[in-house]
């Protein structure tokens, strides 16, 4: 994208079960080749945290094929505009945990729970 060309700028997180975080690398990968998406996304078990840009277009698109899967249909991303380069490349991030303060409760009582009662001293 050149300097005056307008880009699309969208930052989201969704916290799910995603077991299957690694196997989505190469899947949003492809659509972000394909889609000329540029930033950096970050895939864990409880879920998915990223800042991309690219065109309109291309930005919303890659969005619908996030939002296909029935855990992140809900995905509402912060956008903005922007005339200046953001991003030179696509960096997608797998890691064992995002943030274990931040998941919901559902997924941080099956994580964290023996160690709340570790430190109170009842079950």
């Amino acid at each position: 994208m050149t300097q005056d060309t307008p880009q699309t700028i969208a930052t989201f997180y969704k916290f799910a079960e995603f077991p299957e975080y690694k196997e989505w690398k190469k899947k949003l990968g492809q659509w972000g080749k394909e889609l000329n998406i540029l930033g950096t996304m970050i895939l864990a078990p409880e879920g998915i945290n990223a800042t991309i840009s690219g065109s309109r277009d291309g930005v919303g698109k890659f969005l619908d094929h996030i939002r296909e899967d029935p855990r992140f249909a809900d995905l509402n991303p912060r956008i903005a505009e922007s005339t200046r380069s953001t991003f030179y490349r696509l960096r997608i991030i797998t890691v064992q945990k995002l943030s274990p303060w931040a998941m919901p409760r559902l997924i941080r009582t099956k994580q964290l729970g023996n160690m709340l009662t570790l430190r109170n001293g009842t079950p």
